[in-house]
């Protein structure tokens, strides 16, 4: 929920405070700005002393032993992630404040601060110790006699301008000497616009949210819910949950979180590093593989075919096919002597090789080995008197011949994931062979696409970036057969112990995350064979993955410890799994699996649902939809006009004068003529900067996961086509928004929508 809009702490309407109670109130709130004050310059201080120790680092120049050059680079680098994680920017810091029936006073805050003598200033919102700020309820207070929310200005952290409290013992309260204010944190958090980014919700969060924000961290957690009920800001807050909690168990390892769009990272960007992480890598599915140029396009049943786990035992079986021996014998002449190899020996060694364990090109190795004593036998047959330096000498040779390098690569060929998709899908035979029971010949067909003059050329769609994954999994890196392996670095954790105590990190850093992260010899050295794993994964809009990118998302987690965030009512990508069992089936382990179902929308205005709840029967019959906790008083629009786009972009504007983040949701084909009506407003469409601008025109499933104070549809029949599918995807749109909803149209309304006497 956005806490970066001004928020008034004077009483809501109807509302009386006396002369009394609001000296009450001023005392109280110079008594929090005081100590807000000195969490500030106590932040300050630490701030500055890790920017001279990083001036140190800076000064010392590149010079000295490999040793000192590599402790200066993780000294350095650990303190610019201290001083990033001291950058709050102008967030608030301190954001809360428990008493409790002990009489210990708690600040919460986003990052915890101690005094000069280790005392606790401010408790990090992660810490057990904060718990009950999120989680207390009257029923369990857990301890808590008052909770109070400190409200800052916007943009101001350091400004303390109103306070709300929640007292769960009066008796207690009033013998603790406790006053009492406020008017509500929660909802004056809703009523505030958007900014085209979100802001973390950590002051605001709720019990049900935050049970789902501190499950542990083994097994599978599956948080759902309907539109606008917090699932997006759990997955972050339990990110940086995890990476505080589990910090020597994540460390070197880190948290993956997987968004559905490159607009919808934008749009969370700031969240994790507000909230005191630096070590959370935000990306989508085809993110993950960025090496791979996406220009292509899938029809909906093509993507649905290459989505579907099936494609798994076709691409193990199409590589299956690559590892024959000839049928008959192979002969070449080498040294004047014609060497031969039986047909039988060379299917002996492919088919041992095929019972190996272990990618296809790792197990080249073995093929090579036995070729080549097969082939320096038959040598020593024809020349006896060959022995030692002289037979290895023989060998080497062998192994760089062009005759044996044929040999190798028809039994045994070096293939890249990329190399296996391609011929795979542009080769009939080798599609009719590895497809045989598996897909129906017209499933076939529709796979099949013309084959580029090289590899490079070749077009991939999405769908094709998790059949490469797969088939790259099953192939490993190609460096594997030639036998190349980057030894891990000896001495890691002596040396990040002296360099913790060389430079005075004591208490800053963890010696093990130093060790974790950094073993492998140098800062941030990458290894780009193999995909990075992760100690966590978070996927949010979990619901539109496929079952193919369920495999390829569980190899970057082996443990098994993820969370999933999505609503399959919300389901919308062809191929996209049906049900959490057949998401489950994908992953490594459901050993644990857990369900948190968040039931309250915070989000969308009551008016709002009402109307998008008319696509549910036709789309998910029998889903429950959340309940909505306020209401605006603003009913949905309907206008139909012959002149859409016209139209759309007024009722844009008319928004954009009222204030927060306005978004055009319209077909692709209309973003052009939308953008040149928009013109002097200066709205952007179809890219993250969207978000930035006065107003962002969007394709539909670019919406994912966002929210924007106002919404304006146009032609939303032409956005659904009419199926199940397009209409899951209508509902999602209209519940992105948090004020004001309106409908542009010139054809009919989907059935759904088209109520008697609409406008």
């Amino acid at each position: 929920m956005p806490e970066d809009a001004e928020v008034d702490p004077s009483p809501g309407p109807g509302a009386r405070r006396t002369d009394a109670g609001a000296s009450a109130l001023e005392r109280e709130l110079t008594a929090e700005q005081e100590h807000v004050d000195r969490v500030y310059g106590r932040l300050d201080a630490m701030r500055d002393a890790a920017r001279r120790v990083a001036d140190t680092f800076d000064t010392e120049g590149a010079g000295g032993t490999h040793q000192a050059r590599w402790e200066r680079d993780v000294a350095l680098e650990t303190t610019r992630r201290r001083l990033a994680a001291l950058d709050v920017g102008g967030a608030p810091l301190c954001f809360g404040r428990l008493d409790r029936h002990d009489g210990v006073r708690w600040y919460i805050g986003r990052i915890g601060v101690d005094d000069e003598e280790h005392v606790p200033l401010l408790v990090d919102w992660r810490a057990p110790i904060a718990e009950p700020f999120y989680r207390a309820t009257a029923v369990d207070p857990m301890g808590v006699v008052r909770r109070r929310h400190l409200l800052t200005r916007h943009g101001c952290g350091r400004q303390v301008i109103g306070l709300d409290d929640e007292v769960f013992d009066q008796e207690a309260a009033a013998a603790l000497g406790l006053s009492i204010v406020g008017e509500g944190a929660l909802f004056a958090a809703l009523e505030r616009q958007r900014t085209g980014r979100m802001a973390d919700i950590v002051a605001t969060i709720q019990a049900a949210q935050d049970e789902a924000v501190r499950a542990p961290l083994d097994g599978i957690l599956v948080v759902t819910g309907s539109p606008g009920t917090g699932k997006t800001a759990v997955a972050l807050h339990r990110a940086a949950y995890l990476l505080y909690t589990y910090r020597r168990r994540l460390a070197g390892r880190g948290v993956l979180f997987l968004g559905p769009t490159p607009v919808f990272l934008r749009y969370v960007e700031h969240v994790l590093p507000s909230l005191g992480e630096q070590d959370a890598q935000l990306t989508t599915v085809r993110g993950l593989r960025a090496d791979l140029a996406v220009d292509g396009e899938d029809t909906a049943a093509v993507a649905a075919i290459k989505g579907d786990a099936r494609m798994a035992a076709v691409l193990a079986r199409a590589l299956a096919d690559r590892q024959r021996a000839p049928g008959r014998a192979v002969e070449l002449l080498f040294d004047g002597v014609r060497l031969r190899l039986p047909a039988a020996r060379l299917a002996a060694i492919t088919a041992r090789a095929r019972r190996a364990r272990g990618p296809h090109n790792a197990r080249r190795r073995g093929v090579e080995r036995r070729v080549l004593d097969e082939l320096v036998a038959a040598y020593r047959g024809a020349h006896p008197s060959v022995r030692g330096t002289r037979l290895a000498d023989v060998r080497e040779r062998l192994r760089a011949d062009p005759q044996v390098r044929a040999v190798l690569e028809r039994c045994w060929p070096v293939l890249t994931g990329a190399e296996l998709v391609r011929d795979l899908t542009t080769t009939p035979a080798l599609l009719a062979s590895a497809a045989a029971g598996v897909l129906d010949p017209g499933e076939q067909r529709l796979l099949l696409r013309p084959r580029a003059a090289s590899l490079a050329e070749q077009r991939w769609s999405s769908s094709d970036v998790a059949l490469i994954d797969e088939a790259d999994a099953l192939c490993g890196p190609p460096e594997a057969a030639r036998g190349r392996r980057r030894p891990p670095r000896a001495g890691a954790r002596a040396d990040a112990d002296a360099v913790v105590a060389a430079y005075g990190l004591g208490g800053l850093v963890d010696p093990a995350a130093v060790e974790a992260r950094y073993a492998g010899g140098s800062v941030a050295e990458p290894d780009d064979t193999e995909p990075r794993t992760y100690g966590h994964v978070l996927v949010d809009e979990a619901q539109d993955l496929t079952p193919m990118e369920w495999r390829m998302v569980a190899r970057r987690c082996p443990a098994g410890s993820m969370t999933l965030v999505g609503d399959l009512g919300q389901a919308t990508r062809p191929g996209a799994a049906t049900s959490w069992d057949e998401i489950f089936a994908a992953l490594p382990t459901r050993r644990g699996a857990r369900t948190v179902e968040l039931d309250v929308n915070y989000r969308t205005p009551a008016e709002i649902m009402d109307f998008a709840r008319r696509l549910l029967p036709a789309t998910v019959p029998g889903s429950p939809p959340a309940r909505s906790v306020r209401r605006s008083g603003r009913a949905p629009r309907l206008c139909r006009t012959d002149d859409p786009v016209g139209t759309a972009a007024a009722v844009a504007v008319d928004a954009r004068a009222e204030g927060g983040t306005v978004v055009v949701v319209a077909p692709p084909a209309l973003h052009p003529a939308l953008v040149d009506a928009l013109g002097d407003v200066g709205a952007v469409a179809d890219s993250p900067d969207a978000l930035d601008a006065p107003v962002g025109v969007l394709d539909a499933p670019a919406t994912k996961g966002l929210e924007f104070d106002h919404v304006v549809v146009v032609e939303p029949a032409e956005l659904v086509a009419g199926d199940a599918r397009g209409l899951r995807l209508l509902y999602v749109v209209c519940t992105r928004a948090t004020r004001s909803l309106a409908i542009v149209h010139r054809g009919p309304l989907p059935g759904p929508l088209a109520t008697p006497g609409s406008p």
